[in-house]
């Protein structure tokens, strides 16, 4: 009896060496298989940020561009610079102050930069954009007297279509006429 008394106890210790043997070999790897996971699912956590970030940066620029194209439509600018509708706006407040025109000469229509000077690299960089603003200068002569002069250049200014009178050079002639000659630039936003 005592030997097996004896035997039980070194099964006992010996089972229990063997256990906490294997439990330690096997122990490590369960653990590193737990580690995969979560690093996996990090990755994939990660990863998820990082689309979600980018679907949340789509939506930014969508609603950016949205709110450009309404107020592109909301300015007084002309779509196309086409001479006819150009003449047209002149042409209306050139007859309602009785003011014949002697010439008339248009520029072509360029890109504008900041500080209003032409540049290759502008005219490159706005190809790459969806749009692009444009610019046309007219240059109008006629002779009219001085009232009917300020008259005009009062329905310019007051027109709904945005323009700027750059330059105006008036000589006084007979009996209250002058002869003006002015500088005009009409501004479009075209698509490209």
């Amino acid at each position: 009896m005592k030997v097996s008394n004896r035997f039980r106890k070194l099964f006992f210790f010996t089972a229990l060496f063997l256990i906490i043997y294997l439990v330690s070999e096997f122990k490590p790897k369960t653990l590193s298989a737990f580690t995969a996971i979560k690093e996996e699912y990090n990755l994939t956590s990660i990863s998820y940020e990082k689309m979600n970030k980018n679907f949340e940066l789509k939506k930014y620029y969508e609603d950016m561009e949205q709110r450009l194209l309404c107020e592109k439509y909301n300015f007084n600018v002309l779509q196309y610079l086409r001479q006819e509708e150009i003449l047209k706006i002149l042409q209306i407040y050139l007859y309602s102050n009785n003011i014949n025109l002697t010439k008339i000469n248009f520029s072509e229509a360029l890109p504008v930069s900041i500080n209003n000077s032409i540049d290759d690299s502008i005219i490159a960089s706005q190809e790459n954009d969806y749009y692009r603003i444009l610019n046309m200068s007219v240059n109008i002569e006629f002779n009219s007297n001085y009232d009917n002069m300020l008259s005009f250049i009062d329905g310019l200014q007051n027109n709904t279509t945005d323009m700027s009178i750059v330059n105006i050079s008036t000589t006084l002639s007979e009996e209250n006429m002058v002869f003006v000659t002015m500088d005009i630039n009409f501004y479009a936003i075209s698509d490209i």
